[in-house]
């Protein structure tokens, strides 16, 4: 199981307009009132920063009280919004940014962070729109590249999901996530010398990391090597006990040794800790089969199939007459 990948969101420094772009007050002169503004921005800043985004809010919005034309501001609350899990207000609020945000560079981080919420959202050509006039207006943008190659790895574009992290690694080469990215889509790719050489990078650069061992863990296991696969499906549960994925991996391991009890285990723990886990529903329904306890692997296979995992129909068939009548 791979784990979700890293987004990385950009984030806009102050940037007022010009005094001469605030409306006149019959109290308060252009330039006070751009001072003004600038004040409850920094103060938007600080709670930012402090992750009080609630009182942030509050000061972005007066922010654009004072002039409604400033883009940083709306730019702030979007980002708010998003960190938040509130897509429809972070999205209104990026589009705002978009309007009035006139500097490519900060332009730009409009477009990479709402091409993230669109991928969230599972908007995905829509947020191929977002990365690419992210790219336009700079094409060595390495948030941009990284994420369009999630994007790409998504929809199943593994050519393209390569090239776009080949040049975030040329952009940033010591950045560990983007070995991670490719690492699993060498693996897709099928191939296991390449993800496991790519998992290395990651794990040399944060060996605490409990997903890039059970990724490297799959790649070894996949290239025929069970004792390695094993060693790392270890590691990963010593750093990460309660990752799912290590025990329903190493589960398949012990299976594969004939080890019918201690695969049993690593299924159950796995579904305990994650109990719609399809393939850990199929991986458990292998052992009660082997075990004679046809009950119980129909009802993990068809568990199975009711969570998307395409169950093998000759195993269906086979416990269909195992059982002696129809499903």
């Amino acid at each position: 199981m791979k784990k979700p990948i890293y987004f990385l969101l950009l984030f806009l420094g102050t940037s007022f307009l010009s005094p001469s772009s605030y409306a006149a007050d019959t109290e308060k002169s252009k330039y006070q009132i751009a001072e003004e503004a600038e004040a409850y921005y920094s103060k938007g800043e600080e709670s930012f920063h402090i992750n009080d985004y609630g009182q942030a809010l509050i000061y972005f919005r007066k922010v654009t009280e004072i002039n409604p034309l400033e883009g940083d501001a709306y730019y702030m609350r979007g980002l708010i919004y998003q960190k938040k899990g509130d897509f429809k207000n972070a999205l209104e609020e990026y589009n705002r940014a978009e309007k009035y945000i006139k500097d490519k560079a900060k332009l730009k981080s409009v477009y990479s962070n709402r091409g993230v919420l669109n991928f969230d959202q599972k908007n995905y050509s829509q947020a191929l729109v977002d990365y690419n006039k992210a790219l336009d207006l700079d094409r060595n943008l390495f948030q941009a590249y990284l994420n369009r190659g999630l994007l790409y790895e998504k929809i199943n574009e593994y050519e393209k999901a390569l090239a776009d992290y080949n040049k975030a690694i040329t952009l940033d080469p010591f950045n560990s996530v983007v070995y991670y990215n490719r690492g699993l889509v060498y693996f897709h790719m099928k191939d296991y010398g390449k993800a496991i050489a790519d998992f290395d990078e990651r794990i040399k650069k944060d060996g605490y990391d409990a997903n890039a061992f059970v990724n490297r863990g799959r790649a070894y296991y996949a290239s025929g090597d069970s004792a390695r696969a094993l060693k790392d499906y270890n590691r990963a549960i010593e750093l990460n006990p309660n990752l799912s994925s290590g025990y329903n991996n190493r589960g398949v391991i012990y299976f594969s040794q004939g080890k019918l009890n201690d695969a049993l285990a690593n299924y159950q723990k796995a579904l305990a800790l994650d109990p719609a886990m399809p393939d850990a529903y199929n991986n458990r329904a292998l052992v009660y089969a082997v075990m004679g306890k046809y009950d119980k692997a129909w009802e993990d296979a068809s568990k199975a199939g009711q969570l998307g995992y395409k169950v093998n129909p000759d195993f269906i068939a086979k416990l269909k007459t195992a059982l002696g009548r129809e499903r």
